[in-house]
């Protein structure tokens, strides 16, 4: 682990709603162990198995011009759909693949087969 920002697993929390992870400044550390320093400025060991890499924070420009991208617009069709088939055909060809399907045959447990006469 470099030193930098990094997440610290938080062991002892008073309740549910107390963060799980907090994140911290670790300033070195070794294969076990890690000295970082909490956000309110103390400086603590920690297990390296209670540490995550902060990881990198999304672009918001990027994703602003995916969801511009994507964006439905009501004029336009989807390339595969096919205008001859309306909602009446689909249901139609549902109602049918439903009737190919059989009911379940419900038979009594075979433990009972004694009582039977």
């Amino acid at each position: 682990m470099k030193p930098g920002p990094v997440l610290k697993k938080n062991r002892m929390r008073a309740n549910k709603y107390e963060p799980i992870v907090q994140e911290v400044e670790l300033i070195e550390a070794n294969p076990d162990y890690a000295h970082v320093k909490l956000g309110d400025g103390r400086e603590t060991t920690v297990s390296i198995r209670h540490m995550a890499s902060r990881g990198e924070l999304p672009d918001l420009k990027a994703t602003r011009v995916q969801r511009k991208m994507f964006q439905v617009h009501p004029h336009l069709q989807p390339m595969n759909s096919d205008p001859d088939i309306t909602l009446e055909d689909s249901t139609e060809q549902n109602m049918n693949t439903l009737a190919l399907c059989t009911a379940r045959h419900r038979q009594p447990p075979a433990y009972l087969n004694y009582i039977r006469d």
